[in-house]
Formats: C-alpha cells, sequence, structure tokens
C-alpha cells in the first residue's frame, strides 16, 4: 500500500480479497502496509486492486511455502513437544524416559 494510504483504503482493498474467497496477511511496518493475497482466485483479486487508491504497487509471488521462508520471516523455528525445544542447530538428544 501506499505509505500514505488511509485506514478506509486498506480496508476496501481487505474486503475485495475477502470477498472473492481469498485470504489477506497483513503486515503494517512503520512506512507502509503490506498486504500479502493467498487463494485460488488470487489473480482476480490482483486485477481487481490494482488500480484502487492507496495501492503502491503489486508483486506477484508464486513460491511455494512462502509463509516459512526466510523472506517472510527471518528468525528460526522452535517447535515445543512434550516440553522438548527442536530448533535449527539445537543439540539433538535422544529422549529419556519410557515411552512404551
Amino acid at each position: 500500500m501506499d505509505k500514505d494510504a488511509s485506514i478506509r483504503e486498506i480496508d476496501d482493498v481487505l474486503k475485495i480479497v475477502e470477498d472473492n474467497g481469498c485470504i489477506p496477511h497483513v503486515s503494517k511496518g512503520e512506512e507502509r502496509t503490506l498486504i500479502g493475497i493467498m487463494g485460488d482466485d488470487s489473480s482476480v483479486v490482483v486485477e481487481k486492486i490494482h488500480a484502487m487508491h492507496g495501492v503502491d504497487k503489486i508483486v506477484p509471488t508464486s513460491k511455494p511455502f512462502k509463509l516459512v521462508s526466510r523472506e517472510w520471516k527471518s528468525q528460526n523455528s522452535v517447535v515445543r513437544v512434550n516440553g522438548h525445544r527442536f530448533a535449527q542447530g539445537a543439540q539433538r538428544r535422544a529422549p529419556v524416559g519410557d515411552h512404551g
């Protein structure tokens, strides 16, 4: 979105995204708001919003797993299972105790 986009302009874009069966992912930064669009009809949504007020530019992405990519989230993920933490670079240990 434009750095000067109003809340109404952002809401208008979100409404079109949702009305067309897509899921918006909003990321608000200090200078601008980004809206990711996920869904089968995202190309239809892009066509509808490209000329709306407040829309700065549209950057198509079609990478699979983009929500888990380094572009979306730069920190390592940590998964907790039964009190054990699993993360990249963590020391690997066999679980201790009765697992039978």
